[in-house]
């Protein structure tokens, strides 16, 4: 099955029917912080730390682990870095620098 994506949502190719949706996860973070009025780390920990364990993952950095990680600027509410692995892959530029 081929599926296209436009705007957030997944569709079967040549239709209007639904195949998934493709909304970045910081947007989930973001919408679940909405909704319930918790904590923006309260978010993150409910959709990062929690399934890590129920998928056997420890969720959490420590010396040796997986660090796949982001760095956050609350005030802008954007991703800055991303690291997978402990590997940076993702670098947000500074506009105008």
């Amino acid at each position: 099955m081929r599926v296209s994506i436009s705007s957030n949502v997944a569709t079967v190719s040549g239709t209007s029917t639904l195949a998934g949706a493709v909304t970045p996860l910081i947007d989930c973070v973001l919408n679940f912080q909405s909704y319930t009025g918790c904590s923006f780390s309260q978010a993150v920990r409910t959709v990062t730390v929690n399934p890590a364990r129920v998928l056997g993952r420890r969720g959490e950095l420590y010396v040796g682990g997986k660090a796949d990680f982001l760095v956050w600027d609350e005030g802008r509410r954007e991703v800055l870095e991303t690291f997978v692995g402990g590997v940076r892959e993702y670098f947000r530029a500074e506009e105008g620098g």
